[in-house]
């Protein structure tokens, strides 16, 4: 399909000012609704977890110090040794100020990586509980906390990725689409 012409068979020109503040426009309502839902959204993924585990036990039963240092420390170095002190400082730029296309899928390449490592310490922790288990058969006050640690180092792991990485890197996926979607429409159209 071509372009309307005028009646002298010029082609009238786009306002392509207009058409960036109609994306922009249109992004910014996007983003305050689905900010608004997202937080909606998680609140409600936490209370339906508090809920599971509030409807059999005390919820201080699924609190345990050592997995949380164990997840959070292991993830955060990891990430550290992958993507570096300045790599995870320019991810969070780009996480909270934004950027370019390139920029946003950068930054959504080291948070979906970070998701990764954390599940991945998480299943570590599971192992080093499962040895300190059999290392203690025979007593039974000293298999409960490694049992801890088996079991809630991995939910950890997921928890975070799935709560925390998963939508920021879905949120820079979405960021990235619009920025391309935008600078597109900014290019004058060759024709």
């Amino acid at each position: 399909m071509s372009p309307a012409r005028s009646p002298r068979g010029v082609q009238p020109r786009l306002d392509l000012d207009a058409s960036a503040r109609g994306l922009q426009r249109e992004e910014r309502e996007m983003n305050s609704g689905t900010v608004r839902g997202r937080l909606i959204a998680a609140l409600l993924f936490l209370v339906m977890i508090v809920a599971a585990i509030s409807s059999g036990s005390e919820l201080s039963a699924f609190f345990d110090a050592n997995s949380v240092v164990f997840v959070g420390v292991g993830g955060s170095l990891l990430g550290i040794s992958a993507y570096g002190v300045d790599g995870l400082r320019r991810t969070l730029q780009t996480v909270r100020l934004g950027g370019d296309p390139a920029q946003l899928r950068c930054a959504r390449t080291v948070v979906a990586g970070l998701g990764a490592r954390f599940v991945r310490v998480g299943w570590l922790g599971s192992a080093v509980g499962i040895v300190q288990m059999l290392l203690h058969l025979g007593e039974v006050q000293l298999v409960a906390p490694a049992l801890a640690v088996a079991l809630l180092c991995p939910l950890y792991g997921h928890l975070l990725a799935m709560a925390v990485f998963g939508p920021v890197g879905d949120n820079l996926d979405v960021r990235a689409a619009w920025a391309e979607r935008s600078r597109d429409s900014d290019a004058p159209s060759v024709g």
